[in-house]
């Protein structure tokens, strides 16, 4: 018995959305792939800004079509194996106080009414300083 060869056709439905049509054998499969989500622009607080410990710190960025909630990351940027923070949110905010001095990197994504997520923001630092440091505090 001899095997096709597969075959795929991606075809533009709309600017969002793509179908992909998949050909094994002669059998066609069809199957809608989820809208494509850009990533949120990041607004605050701004790249390397410095921040005073124990005071809250409200991270923004800007709202993508199609997102029915954004999903905010936070993680100690010194070490790979530290515990990563994560908010769920419907807006285009939130807000987060740190406990201990040091640099912590953040970013955010979209996530459609299926829970697909979509591309990443670009990675921003903030710098968490004690308070005798020179920081602006938000």
């Amino acid at each position: 018995m001899q095997v096709n060869p597969m075959q795929w056709f991606i075809r533009s439905l709309v600017p969002s959305m793509l179908i992909l049509i998949m050909v094994i054998g002669g059998c066609d499969s069809t199957s809608v792939a989820a809208p494509e989500l850009n990533p949120p622009i990041l607004l605050r607080p701004i790249d390397a800004q410095s921040v005073i410990v124990d005071n809250p710190v409200s991270f923004s960025w800007g709202a993508v079509d199609g997102a029915a909630r954004y999903q905010c990351e936070v993680r100690y940027s010194d070490d790979e194996d530290a515990g990563v923070i994560t908010e769920f949110t419907d807006k285009t905010s939130a807000s987060l106080t740190f406990t201990q001095p040091g640099v912590y990197a953040w970013r955010v994504r979209a996530r459609n009414g299926n829970d697909d997520a979509g591309y990443w923001s670009e990675m921003w630092e903030i710098v968490v300083q004690g308070k005798g440091d020179d920081a602006v505090d938000l």
